[in-house]
């Protein structure tokens, strides 16, 4: 029995609700809240490798569980975990660098 896939289209809603302020609606690290931040929230179109599993650990846990950012949140007592999938599946979606094969494509 595997995990349950995330629906990207559902996900939009999570992220604008719970991600737009500090990750920006184009996924720059530059949304509203991020000018005070430091360190600053993570630019989705940066590239660096980042698997599905870690970002949905990342997302539930905090930045910290993964030593990312102690800034980022954790969302696990607030989301259920499709929410916390949906939300990863639209952010890979909509934001493709964020994929390690997109890492090894370009070589």
């Amino acid at each position: 029995m595997g995990e349950e896939k995330g629906n990207p289209s559902a996900g939009m809603a999570t992220f604008t609700q719970n991600c737009i302020i500090c990750h920006g609606a184009e996924g720059r690290g530059d949304g509203p809240a991020s000018a005070g931040l430091s360190p600053k929230p993570a630019n989705f179109w940066e590239r660096f490798e980042s698997t599905e599993e870690k970002q949905v650990r990342v997302v539930t846990n905090g930045g910290a569980s993964e030593k990312l950012s102690p800034i980022m949140p954790s969302f696990g007592d607030a989301l259920s975990t499709q929410q916390i999938r949906d939300v990863v599946a639209y952010v890979r979606d909509r934001f493709p660098a964020t994929r390690p094969a997109d890492l090894t494509a370009k070589k």
